[in-house]
């Protein structure tokens, strides 16, 4: 008989924490295990599947750029019957775009997500540009 897990992390689809799950379940794969991987909202409803289903879950406790995730380290500590124990890691990078013509030392205003702004150092060598948090929702739009 096949083992089957179901693997939670934060959601949506298309996230670096779903980048990690796909590498995760590639990991448990080999001993033949079926895995279903699970979009959830947040860390805590994540560690209450693993918690009370005996679910798997992968959460980001590190970043190279913010360091440690202490809310999530938090929570992993704090967590009963639950442990860590491996380590997965995603390659991440972001692109910088400007409109065709612009260069970006003419760049007054950088926006992006939040958790991508918070990745980034684009306005470190440009002091004049502000930093502009957009959200998710108008990156998704239908555009005329």
């Amino acid at each position: 008989m096949m083992a089957e897990y179901t693997l939670h992390f934060l959601g949506p689809t298309g996230t670096f924490t779903h980048q990690a799950a796909i590498e995760a379940a590639k990991m448990i794969r080999p001993s033949g295990a079926s895995v279903t991987l699970t979009p959830e909202p947040d860390v805590p409803t994540i560690l209450d599947a693993v918690q009370r289903r005996g679910d798997w879950g992968i959460i980001a406790w590190e970043n190279n750029v913010e360091g440690y995730v202490v809310p999530n380290l938090d929570a992993l500590i704090d967590a009963d019957n639950v442990v860590g124990f491996a380590r997965v890691g995603v390659n991440v990078s972001f692109d910088a775009f400007t409109l065709p013509g612009t260069s970006l030392a003419d760049c007054r205003t950088v926006t992006a997500h939040p958790h991508g702004l918070a990745q980034c150092r684009v306005s470190a060598g440009h002091p004049r540009a502000a930093r502009a948090a957009v959200i998710v929702e108008w990156c998704r739009l239908p555009r005329p």
